[in-house]
């Protein structure tokens, strides 16, 4: 696979008029801010125990913790 550009302007990915592909740095950031944004609403939901539980794990194992589950 070639080189690509980080770009700031244009679709999420393309290619510009040479063909060189590019990913637009400034949309990747917006869909991942909103995508961290909805996950963060859905934690704070209570009827969402099974999510929660699974993110509380996934940290403590991230943290160490030696106490999962």
């Amino acid at each position: 696979m070639g080189a690509w550009l980080l770009w700031s302007v244009g679709l999420l990915k393309g290619k510009k008029s040479d063909g060189t592909p590019y990913i637009n740095r400034t949309k990747i950031h917006q869909c991942l801010k909103h995508e961290i944004e909805r996950y963060s609403e859905e934690l704070r939901d209570p009827k969402n125990s099974e999510l929660r539980k699974n993110f509380k794990m996934k940290m403590d194992f991230i943290a160490r913790k030696k106490d999962l589950l």
